[in-house]
């Protein structure tokens, strides 16, 4: 079966949680399925991330993420206000 597999970042380096399971996620699929890694980068694309997940999965692809827009960030602390939640997405890209 061929599977696409889409990320908001590359999982790499393996330093969090989320991205060894993730790691752990492709390996075992990839020993039964072709895997194609998608992936969106706002930083500059990790070569040796690229190489470490091309050892098991068919294709790896990155794509450039553009950064938040003020506006954007705005509107996503306003409702986190609004509703009483964390801004989504509550991560760097609000630091």
């Amino acid at each position: 079966m061929k599977i696409l597999f889409v990320s908001e970042s590359l999982p790499y380096p393996l330093d969090r949680g989320g991205y060894i399971r993730s790691s752990h996620l492709l390996r075992q699929l990839a020993a039964r399925h072709e895997i194609t890694l998608l992936s969106l980068q706002q930083s500059p694309i990790s070569e040796q991330g690229v190489r470490f997940y091309r050892r098991f999965c068919r294709k790896v692809i990155c794509l450039p993420k553009s950064p938040p827009s003020p506006l954007r960030k705005t509107l996503c602390l306003l409702q986190g206000l609004l509703e009483n939640h964390p801004p989504y997405p509550l991560n760097k890209n609000f630091s």
